[in-house]
């Protein structure tokens, strides 16, 4: 109502959640590619939704947030962003269930 500037989140890399790195990561527990390719693709999509909007709609302005590639930066090289390793994700040595949760939690 009245909103000029608006904000459209994409995805995040599902395949890198919990549940989907133990049902779909393999041996390793990784990120399951499949369910992550899912996500890129219907971001794009979102994205070029937004740029057509965009087009039509005087006045307003909409502008697409990419947090897929944030996040996945963030698990892929944790080093980088302050932490010694990925304790976001389920660590496979634990019965592939308990979540580490020391860095954002401190438990």
């Amino acid at each position: 109502l009245g909103a000029r500037k608006v904000g459209v989140v994409g995805i995040p890399p599902v395949g890198c959640m919990p549940s989907q790195r133990l049902v779909g990561g393999g041996l390793s527990g990784g990120c399951a590619a499949d369910r992550n390719q899912l996500a890129q693709t219907y971001n794009a999509k979102l994205n070029m939704e937004v740029q057509r909007l965009n087009s039509n709609l005087q006045g307003s302005k909409l502008f697409y947030v990419d947090v897929y590639s944030i996040l996945l930066d963030f698990i892929q090289y944790p080093w980088k962003h302050g932490m010694l390793r990925n304790e976001l994700v389920p660590s496979v040595h634990d019965d592939f269930i308990k979540l580490v949760l020391v860095h954002c939690c401190r438990i």
